[in-house]
Protein backbone atom coordinates (compact mmCIF):
# COMPACT_ATOMS: atom_id res chain seq x y z
CA UNK A 1 0.00 0.00 0.00
CA UNK A 2 1.31 3.69 -0.92
CA UNK A 3 1.57 6.41 2.21
CA UNK A 4 -0.46 8.51 0.06
CA UNK A 5 -3.64 6.07 0.41
CA UNK A 6 -5.33 7.61 3.14
CA UNK A 7 -5.78 4.35 5.39
CA UNK A 8 -2.10 3.82 5.14
CA UNK A 9 -1.41 5.68 8.53
CA UNK A 10 -4.11 3.91 10.15
CA UNK A 11 -3.36 0.63 8.85
CA UNK A 12 0.35 1.46 9.79
CA UNK A 13 -0.39 2.51 13.67
CA UNK A 14 -2.77 -0.82 13.70
CA UNK A 15 0.17 -2.79 13.19
CA UNK A 16 2.67 -1.22 14.52
CA UNK A 17 -0.21 -1.76 17.77
CA UNK A 18 0.32 -5.07 17.17
CA UNK A 19 3.73 -5.76 17.18
CA UNK A 20 4.12 -3.60 20.29
CA UNK A 21 5.24 -0.82 19.38
CA UNK A 22 3.66 1.71 21.41
CA UNK A 23 5.49 4.93 20.95
CA UNK A 24 5.49 4.70 17.13
CA UNK A 25 2.12 3.90 16.76
CA UNK A 26 0.93 7.16 18.46
CA UNK A 27 1.97 9.40 15.40
CA UNK A 28 0.09 7.54 12.28
CA UNK A 29 -2.55 6.98 14.67
CA UNK A 30 -2.65 10.96 15.72
CA UNK A 31 -2.73 11.57 12.01
CA UNK A 32 -5.28 9.61 11.07
CA UNK A 33 -7.48 10.22 14.09
CA UNK A 34 -6.86 14.12 13.29
CA UNK A 35 -8.71 13.61 9.75
CA UNK A 36 -11.12 11.18 9.97
CA UNK A 37 -13.44 10.99 13.44
CA UNK A 38 -13.94 6.97 12.88
CA UNK A 39 -14.63 4.79 15.46
CA UNK A 40 -11.69 2.21 15.14
CA UNK A 41 -9.32 5.11 14.82
CA UNK A 42 -9.77 6.73 17.78
CA UNK A 43 -9.93 2.91 19.66
CA UNK A 44 -6.09 2.41 18.20
CA UNK A 45 -4.75 5.95 19.23
CA UNK A 46 -6.25 5.79 22.84
CA UNK A 47 -4.59 1.90 23.19
CA UNK A 48 -1.66 3.16 21.99
CA UNK A 49 -1.50 6.25 23.89
CA UNK A 50 -2.93 3.61 26.81
CA UNK A 51 0.29 1.80 26.34
CA UNK A 52 2.80 4.43 26.80
CA UNK A 53 0.79 5.36 30.38
CA UNK A 54 -0.45 8.67 28.62
CA UNK A 55 -3.93 7.59 30.48
CA UNK A 56 -5.53 11.41 29.98
CA UNK A 57 -4.49 11.64 26.37
CA UNK A 58 -6.27 8.21 25.99
CA UNK A 59 -9.29 8.86 27.65
CA UNK A 60 -11.91 10.84 25.73
CA UNK A 61 -10.99 8.39 22.29
CA UNK A 62 -11.50 5.51 24.17
CA UNK A 63 -14.72 7.16 25.77
CA UNK A 64 -15.37 8.32 22.41
CA UNK A 65 -15.36 5.01 20.53
CA UNK A 66 -16.80 2.62 22.85
CA UNK A 67 -20.32 5.38 22.57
Amino acid sequence: MCPTVAQYPYLLGVALLQAGDMLGAVEPCSRTAARANRVLTLVALGLALNGRKMYAEAKPGLLHGSS
